[in-house]
């Protein structure tokens, strides 16, 4: 054995095999330098019942002296991958505190005027209304949703030329949009 620095070297060896050029099967011929590895994916998805507001330019400032026909404020996006569905109600504040006249529908209402004015709300063409009932007023859906959700439009429409209303600058009203997924 060779000596450098210190450390022992060890000898190189060389034995050559002879081969014989002999038709044998390629399958019977092993290459050492292939190589086989596998690779194990996994995942899981967690659940989850979402919706979400996009609000719509001009949804703010309306004047409550004309009438507004239904009129995009908003879309609301929901998703779901309860495959048993889930359900999507929408609230409102002013008739949830007894601010309203009208307890079907949403409403403008002012605290500085004590009036409020009735909105009609929409989701796309149908009507909403808010009585509380067995049957979610929004969504009662049966199965999942795609992963991207489903929207759609929620529209307001009023006739505040024929109210009346008296002077104030504090009309609003806040409706909350609740998912649940079904058991």
């Amino acid at each position: 054995m060779a000596e450098k620095h210190g450390f022992r070297l060890p000898a190189i060896r060389a034995v050559i095999f002879g081969t014989s050029l002999a038709a044998a099967a390629p399958s019977a011929i092993a290459d050492n330098n292939i190589l086989t590895a596998t690779l194990s994916l996994t995942g899981n998805v967690n659940a989850f019942a979402q919706v979400f507001v996009e609000n719509v330019s001009g949804n703010t400032g309306f004047d409550l002296t004309t009438t507004q026909g239904a009129t995009l404020v908003a879309t609301v996006r929901e998703r779901s991958n309860r495959r048993a569905g889930y359900t999507v109600t929408v609230t409102s504040a002013n008739v949830t505190a007894g601010r309203c006249t009208d307890v079907t529908r949403a409403c403008f209402y002012s605290s500085a005027a004590l009036e409020n004015l009735a909105i009609d709300l929409f989701k796309g063409t149908t009507a909403v209304s808010f009585v509380v009932g067995p049957t979610p007023n929004w969504t009662d859906a049966t199965a999942k949703t795609t992963g991207l959700g489903v929207s759609n439009d929620v529209k307001v429409a009023f006739d505040g030329a024929a109210a009346s209303l008296g002077n104030a600058t504090d009309y609003s009203e806040t409706l909350t949009f609740t998912i649940a997924a079904k058991p």
